[in-house]
């Protein structure tokens, strides 16, 4: 069970935060906003696998998924707090070359 919730609570994280950035943010803070993401995706690749693995050695397995379900899991409910974001007022073309 704690497998499920912590993989659908890194899955809400992670598309919901890169979703809401073009809508709450425009021209340089968008980018700002995008920069910080990716700072916090970097420093969550360098470090995540040695405190991991620190978390797993001295508590185990099951603590590990308990914890990081606890956390995607305040993370999920404090989410029904944020206000709605605004709608766009244009429609965005799809851009064929950077996709």
């Amino acid at each position: 069970v704690a497998r499920v919730l912590a993989g659908m609570g890194a899955s809400f994280a992670i598309s919901g935060s890169l979703g809401l950035v073009p809508r709450l943010y425009q021209g340089h803070h968008q980018a700002i906003a995008f920069a910080a993401i990716a700072s916090a995706n970097g420093l969550a690749l360098a470090f995540g696998p040695i405190l991991g693995g620190a978390m797993i050695t001295s508590l185990g397995w099951r603590f590990a998924f308990l914890a990081l379900a606890i956390f995607f899991g305040i993370i999920f409910i404090c989410s029904f707090g944020f206000k709605s974001t605004p709608k766009p007022t244009h429609k965005p073309k799809f851009d064929y070359i950077a996709a």
